[in-house]
């Protein structure tokens, strides 16, 4: 069962506390901004979520290593947009996103250059899962 309908992103926000909590499962985590921040988050970094509620850590890696890790926040919120609408194309075919293949980003590519420019953003999300490569 899906918690969400698709991928989505927030961004770690470090100017703003956490909200309160007395889970004691969530607790145990201790201080959510020290921990992000000594796994190499900083304020603006994105979190994406897949639509069963988890974030993927392999996925969000990719804004805290490497070169990404150096850019600026708004590069990293232009990505992890266009990265949801990869994410919510391999969803609706079916392929989970480290499956996939050329053959599904040569379908991406043909879905964002045709279908989408002649669509409104519900007729674009029923077409992509019609769209099957």
């Amino acid at each position: 069962m899906n918690v969400l309908e698709h991928w989505s992103v927030d961004f770690y926000d470090f100017t703003v506390p956490p909200p309160t909590t007395d889970d004691p499962d969530i607790l145990r985590f201790g201080d959510l901004l020290d921990r992000a921040a000594r796994n190499g988050a900083r304020h603006g970094t994105p979190v994406i979520t897949s639509p069963s509620g988890r974030p993927d850590p392999r996925i969000n890696l990719f804004f805290r290593t490497g070169r990404m890790a150096a850019h600026e926040a708004s590069t990293w919120r232009r990505y992890a947009y266009a990265l949801i609408v990869w994410l919510d194309f391999l969803d609706a075919i079916g392929t989970s996103w480290d499956c996939a293949s050329v053959r599904d980003v040569e379908a991406f590519k043909d879905w964002r250059i045709t279908t989408c420019a002649m669509m409104n953003g519900s007729d674009r999300l029923h077409s992509i899962r019609t769209a099957r490569p």
